[in-house]
């Protein structure tokens, strides 16, 4: 089939679509959507989207969501979201989140969020959270954050734990505080009985 002005559109001969294509929408009644060379290509489940190199190659899992050269290219979990070259690669958890390059890249935890260059890029812990560069580069374990801006590898093994890096040292009148039941920091300049029990230990030495 040609256009008039004689540009070839379909070719009859091998089966394909070969001319420019001007729509307001592209809609397929696929269930799922795989778009790159072996993208989705073994047991790509429904509702699942497969975008680049490779991307959700074998084993994507139903509503996983894969972007990018090699995106959760092996095992990727259900509902499971990967962004960015090499983004929850292998193993990534049901409903883990990785955006990055290399973020999440290898065992992913099941609900972890990894975001930044190599997030949480091996065997990250399950519901543990991973913001920055580098930040829990490894062995994140699980239901911890790592809050990092030092462009160095930042990492934390201890379960239930917050590490945040870089912290300003600077002379304040203020004291930081915690609520372990709400979760809440805060800061007072009149910290009370805090300030009272250390004004008596002074005193006793």
């Amino acid at each position: 089939m040609s256009g008039d002005d004689s540009t070839i559109l379909v070719d009859g001969v091998n089966n394909k679509v070969v001319g420019n294509i001007d729509t307001a929408s592209l809609r397929t009644s696929e269930t799922s959507i795989a778009l790159g060379n072996s993208a989705g290509t073994t047991t790509q489940g429904t509702q699942s989207v497969a975008v680049g190199f490779e991307a959700g190659k074998t084993n994507q899992s139903n509503a996983a969501t894969a972007i990018g050269a090699y995106a959760g290219k092996t095992t990727q979990g259900a509902v499971a979201i990967a962004i960015g070259y090499y983004a929850g690669n292998t193993s990534q958890g049901e409903s883990a989140i990785a955006i990055g390059r290399s973020s999440g890249g290898d065992t992913q935890g099941t609900e972890a969020v990894a975001v930044g260059y190599y997030a949480g890029n091996t065997s990250q812990g399950e519901s543990a959270i991973a913001i920055g560069t580098l930040a829990g580069y490894a062995n994140q374990a699980a239901n911890s954050i790592v809050l990092n801006a030092t462009g160095l590898e930042l990492n934390n093994t201890q379960a239930s734990s917050t590490v945040i890096q870089p912290v300003r040292n600077v002379t304040s009148a203020n004291i930081a505080m915690y609520n372990p039941t709400s979760g809440e920091l805060t800061h007072t300049a009149t910290p009370g009985t805090l300030a009272a029990n250390i004004d008596q230990a002074t005193l006793a030495i």
